[in-house]
């Protein structure tokens, strides 16, 4: 495999980074043959790179978008806690009301 090795953050700290299709189809087939591998995306890469592609655009690293990007209904969907956290990084964000229970109005 010849995917290039990035340096974040600090020079402990590395990450995968593919520089065209071949190596991004590389990088997402050790993923999807690994037990890291969310089970609905085991055994395909290529559900492995689309959902880290949606990640990316959305600004969450590959591992983050594994694990919190699900296909619902064929369309991809963000879940748990990214969403919120991607709600609370955005600058525009002015108030945020977060409640447990749901009372209508009657």
């Amino acid at each position: 495999m010849s995917l290039s090795v990035r340096n974040i953050k600090n020079e402990n700290s590395f990450s995968l980074t593919p520089k065209n299709l071949e190596e991004a189809m590389q990088y997402a087939k050790l993923i999807a043959d690994s037990d890291f591998c969310p089970k609905e995306s085991k055994g395909k890469p290529g559900n492995v790179l689309i959902a880290i592609q949606y990640g990316a655009e959305l600004g969450l690293s590959p591992m983050q978008a594994l694990q919190n990007v699900s296909v619902i209904n064929g369309r991809p969907c963000l879940w748990g806690d990214a969403l919120l956290g991607l709600v609370k990084n955005n600058s525009t964000l002015i108030f945020l009301y977060r409640s447990s229970h749901f009372s209508p109005d009657i």
